[in-house]
């Protein structure tokens, strides 16, 4: 879109709450923000004020090529709408939680008849379900599901049972005392609420009384010699201790449960301390990093509380170091997720400011410890650059690494990998892969000819039309071959064929497939042990190239075996094999498909249909 369309695009906005899509040229989404009145907010991303203010807003507003945008009904809306469309698309400048794991919960049906408890990793949001956690331990919270069950007669099954119906024939956990036998439909509510309600206060927090159960029942087992049983209930014991910790507990003020953030940062890393009080004790804390690019506290909070919490446990109250702007909308948003009032705190004095404080510092020494982290990460690939830039006699920094590597068995499927590395990292953007056109037998060195010759060309081709997303430049300061002196003679003679200035180097490695040593151009070989500082990186170089030119091969050539199994069957060509396998994804889901959902296929006819069905269901492959 010209930057004329842009701005009549911008003009025409509404002046109604709603989310915005920030496209670059290539049509990626690269933020995604909220605003009251899209028309205002959008445009002020192209005042001079706005983006003088930041380096972040600056770069922005320079590769901003199109926008889209949703209207919603509230900012509460576009809120929640925001934090789903972060999730799902990643927008390199948006905030993004750099850990954001599915921690497990532990889920009481309560809407079910006869309410159950539940191992998940999904928290849905609805009236009449009860979800606890998250937790760091899933095989703890799956112990505290299972022992749970053993101590408290609840239902296990999936059966659909109410009072007064019976649903099949009561199963041994009935027989054995660990269920009331919901399915004979003689459970009375009353009784069965009441045992749900001991569950639900458990794992609220009221779990000594679990725990001094469960020490009741392994010492009558003890007793009665009964060890194997005593050792389930001890088992027991030791998940619900790691969940619950109550070595972690300090005592607060009241009995009120809430959580507490706070959160330190640098120019490219947040940290976020979440302690989390429950019945006036600090039961657990946690610890969530984000990726940020300039953002203040305020705006980095007010992402992390969406962010944070479309996963997690909202409590009542969430005290925090200030209030974001727009916190109102932000409260109403966490209200209505956790179907009841969620307050935003921030504390002057008192036990609340001083847990702050301690998860302030705690953030604060985690961004400490993270950035000499990777200061120390950092100069170990800058000293690994710099000894092969040394040992090759390169003469300049290696920004940009690209190794090579061919792939085949026999004439069958010869592929090739290119892998790059962008300041001694890996950058899987720009790997590139290819498969071998005109060389038709096994040899190596003329596909690996054909290989340099096309990326180079493509290099070419790109400078010379000045292609405004490239996908073969810049060029490599240094080219790596999977190969030794022959391999790097070949590179040599492409190369020179284009005049570019490249490094050449080659990787032979040992009869363990591991590099054994670094050749030059000249084709001296210099062993890897004398290159102590860069043996780390060469080796992972050299694995992931192999890798990547392997699981390519495998790729194609599962495919290729695919096509051909169709290909035998009478109506099935080429072209249908193909449409086959991209509408079905795989053979085995083509061989498990009705006629009817064959026939759905691109370019299938329902005697097509009826021809593959029949085939598979006489083949032996079905087996």
């Amino acid at each position: 879109m010209s930057d004329d369309a842009l701005k009549r695009k911008i003009e025409n906005l509404p002046s109604l709450p709603g989310v915005y899509k920030m496209k670059d040229s290539g049509g990626d989404i690269i933020y995604v923000g909220k605003a009251k009145s899209l028309k205002n907010r959008v445009r002020s991303y192209f005042t001079p004020q706005s983006a003088a203010s930041s380096a972040k807003g600056a770069m922005l507003a320079a590769k901003i090529k199109d926008i889209d945008y949703i209207v919603t009904d509230s900012e509460v809306e576009a809120l929640l709408l925001e934090c789903n469309l972060i999730k799902a698309h990643k927008p390199f400048y948006n905030i993004m939680l750099k850990d954001d794991k599915t921690f497990p919960f532990i889920n009481l049906t309560t809407e079910e008849n006869y309410p159950r408890v539940l191992f998940t990793r999904t928290r849905k949001i609805g009236v009449g379900s009860k979800f606890f956690g998250p937790y760091h331990n899933a095989a703890a919270a799956r112990n505290v599901v299972d022992n749970i069950n053993l101590v408290y007669p609840l239902q296990s099954c999936a059966k659909k049972t109410a009072p007064g119906k019976k649903v099949g024939a009561p199963c041994l956990y009935y027989h054995i005392g660990q269920c009331l036998g919901c399915c004979t439909g003689q459970v009375p509510i009353g009784e069965y609420g009441e045992i749900a309600s001991c569950v639900a206060g458990i794992l609220s927090g009221k779990h000594n009384i679990y725990i001094d159960k469960l020490k009741e029942r392994m010492g009558q087992e003890a007793q009665k010699q009964n060890y194997e049983l005593a050792g389930v209930f001890k088992e027991a014991i030791q998940s619900a201790e790691s969940i619950f910790d109550e070595r972690q507990k300090i005592d607060s003020a009241n009995g009120s449960s809430r959580d507490l953030i706070a959160i330190a940062f640098d120019d490219t890393e947040a940290c976020a301390q979440v302690f989390k009080v429950r019945d006036g004790k600090l039961a657990f804390t946690e610890e969530r990093s984000m990726r940020v690019s300039g953002e203040d506290l305020a705006e980095i909070l007010s992402f992390f509380l969406l962010q944070y919490y479309f996963s997690s446990e909202i409590p009542s109250e969430i005290v925090v170091q200030l209030l974001p702007e727009g916190s109102q909308a932000i409260q109403d948003a966490l209200s209505s997720q956790r179907g009841a009032k969620a307050a935003l705190v921030v504390p002057a004095r008192g036990d609340k400011a001083r847990l702050l404080k301690l998860a302030e510092s705690n953030a604060a020494m985690r961004i400490d410890l993270k950035r000499s982290r990777k200061e120390n990460a950092q100069n170990k690939i800058d000293k690994s650059l710099a000894q092969i830039s040394s040992a090759l006699n390169v003469g300049c920094a290696l920004g940009r690494i690209e190794a090579f590597d061919i792939s085949n068995t026999g004439s069958s499927e010869i592929v090739a990998s290119m892998v790059v590395y962008e300041n001694g990292k890996k950058a899987p953007k720009q790997y590139r892969k290819f498969r071998i056109r005109h060389v038709k037998a096994q040899d190596d060195y003329g596909a690996l000819a054909e290989v340099l010759f096309r990326r180079l060309s493509r290099a070419k081709d790109e400078e010379e039309s000045g292609a405004a997303n490239p996908k073969f430049l810049p060029l490599p300061d240094l080219m790596l071959m999977d190969g030794g002196t022959s391999h790097i003679n070949v590179a040599k003679n492409v190369v020179g064929m284009f005049g570019y200035r490249i490094a050449i180097a080659g990787m032979v490695k040992d009869s363990r497939h591991k590099i054994r040593g670094l050749v030059n151009a000249d084709g001296e070989e210099m062993p890897i042990s004398q290159l102590k500082d860069a043996s780390k990186l060469l080796s992972q170089i050299s694995e992931e190239v192999h890798r990547s030119a392997k699981a390519y091969h495998d790729t194609l050539r599962s495919s290729s075996m695919s096509k051909s199994v169709l290909t035998d069957i009478e109506g099935i060509g080429q072209k249908r094999s193909v449409e086959l396998l991209g509408y079905f994804g795989s053979i085995e889901a083509i061989m498990a498909a009705s006629p009817e959902e064959l026939a759905k296929a691109p370019g299938m006819s329902q005697k097509a249909a009826q021809a593959v069905f029949s085939y598979f269901s006489q083949s032996s492959l079905r087996s």
